[in-house]
Order: structure tokens, then C-alpha cells, then sequence
């Protein structure tokens, strides 16, 4: 992600009332990460699994990167990883976000996730609403699947005090996300 870019992903977060009254309350472009540090206010967060499983923003596997994906990036490479990494249950957690008095949030990303045949792979993007966290989008697609995502999260997110995004990878040997 540039505006996020998740192994490429792109995470750009906007709130607005319509369409001609968008502020930006978040927008990340990794450049600021290095090798398995996440940027400022981010957080590797190891839901189960090994702690070995991070995310990385210097693209160890050297996977090709696809426009508008470009570097630095966030991706997930449990390719790179290896087959003895076991089961990954990871996420990529947003710095919290103050969306008090907005009734839209919406949230943008580019993204690329090369998966195998295991039918449990699954990537996932959740939003956290002060006490839970709560499904928004997620693929089990049986093939690559890339592009922009844009999601209206208003739902989860709008006029909280402290809402929070995550990027989940799901799966074992799976190749990557970005």
C-alpha cells in the first residue's frame, strides 16, 4: 500500500459528509518503515502463531511490485518466510484515529495477493470500533487477486473516539500479500 500500501497496500482513510467534504485522517506510504519495523503509531500484531511471522516494509521475497503498488510497501510474505514457519494469523494495525462528529469514513487501499491451493488462505481487512474488531472486506479467492479497494467502513467507524484499522493474513505457505 502506498496511500498504505499493503505489501503494497495502499491505506489512505477518509471521512466526509458526501463527496465534496472529504478530510484525510490517515495516510501511509511505509517510508518511514525499515525491514520489520512498521511506521510510527503501527503495530505487528501476532494473533496466533509463530512470532516470527511479521510484516515487512524492504520486500525480502523481492517480489515484483505492480502499479500503483511501488516502494516501500507493507506486504506479508509467508513464501519468503518458509514452509517452517508455520500457521500465520497476523495483522498490520493502524495508529488509533479520532472520527468523532464524521458520519462517513471510508477507507482506500491498493492491494495484491498471490495465494496457493490451501482453501483456509484468506486475507482480510478489519476495523476496530473502541471494543471489537469487525470483518469489512476479505478474499479466500482461489487465484491472484489485485486493484483498489474502496470501502465505506462508516458503520464501525464513524464518530468514534479511538476506531483503528488492521490488514489480517491468514494461512500457511500462502505465498504473499501486499
Amino acid at each position: 500500500m502506498k496511500k498504505i500500501n499493503l505489501y503494497l497496500m495502499s491505506l489512505c482513510l477518509l471521512l466526509g459528509i458526501g463527496v465534496k467534504a472529504q478530510t484525510t485522517i490517515l495516510s501511509e506510504n511505509f517510508s518511514s518503515a525499515s525491514g520489520t519495523t512498521p511506521p510510527t503509531g503501527w503495530v505487528q500484531n501476532f494473533i496466533s502463531g509463530s512470532t516470527s511471522n511479521t510484516w515487512f516494509f524492504n520486500n525480502p521475497g523481492g517480489r515484483t511490485l505492480t502499479s500503483p503498488i511501488s516502494s516501500p510497501a507493507a506486504v506479508f510474505d509467508s513464501d519468503y518466510l518458509g514452509y517452517y514457519a508455520y500457521f500465520h494469523n497476523v495483522a498490520l494495525e493502524s495508529p488509533s484515529m479520532n472520527t468523532t462528529g464524521k458520519t462517513v469514513v471510508r477507507l482506500k487501499f491498493d492491494h495484491y495477493f498471490y495465494r496457493t491451493y490451501n482453501s483456509f488462505d484468506s486475507v482480510a481487512v478489519e476495523v476496530y470500533n473502541g471494543s471489537t474488531w469487525n470483518y469489512v472486506w476479505s478474499s479466500r479467492s482461489t487465484s491472484t487477486i489485485s486493484g483498489n479497494i474502496d470501502l465505506d467502513i462508516s458503520a464501525h467507524a464513524a464518530n468514534k473516539s479511538s476506531t483503528k484499522v488492521r490488514f489480517r493474513f491468514v494461512g500457511d505457505y500462502s505465498w504473499y500479500w501486499i
